[in-house]
């Protein structure tokens, strides 16, 4: 066979291959890696909403012993860190990455900052997040978080 021929039987066998690959549901060239996370920040004892919480999803390779505040570069790799607003509510946007596998299984941890309170902690597993589907992000409703004031 010519040359020429086969290479031209070859390329659109290529680009059918490569279209069916991007096709495939365990494939995306952008899917999501965390989950958008809602709830509300209470006041444990009182049960009254408490504003300006900082809260922020934790990585793995964060010390959860640390005490220490972040240094610059830390506080530009956390991501997604948001503050409760005036009722204790808060929302964190859904994250999406480039060129992943997906699962489907998600764990997220976050931490909850207040000066007046005790710094919390706490993971959620993928059997509390819902998926609305491939064309909406998957949630966690976090629910309602009771944080311990300090003693003083």
């Amino acid at each position: 066979m010519n040359p020429m021929k086969q290479h031209q039987r070859i390329i659109p066998a290529m680009v059918s291959l490569i279209a069916l690959h991007c096709g495939c549901h365990s494939f995306h060239v952008q899917d999501y890696v965390s989950p958008r996370v809602t709830g509300r920040v209470l006041d444990a004892e009182t049960r009254s909403p408490v504003p300006n919480v900082t809260v922020q999803k934790v990585t793995g390779d964060q010390s959860a012993q640390s005490g220490f505040p972040p240094k610059g570069g830390e506080q530009m790799l956390a991501s997604g860190q948001v503050h409760t607003d005036k009722d204790g509510l808060f929302e964190m946007a859904a994250e999406k990455d480039v060129l992943t596998f997906s699962g489907g299984v998600y764990l997220v941890r976050l931490q909850f900052q207040h000066s007046n309170y005790e710094t919390l902690r706490t993971n959620y597993s993928g059997k509390h997040i819902t998926d609305a589907g491939p064309k909406s992000p998957p949630e966690l409703n976090a629910g309602e978080i009771l944080m311990k004031r300090l003693e003083q």
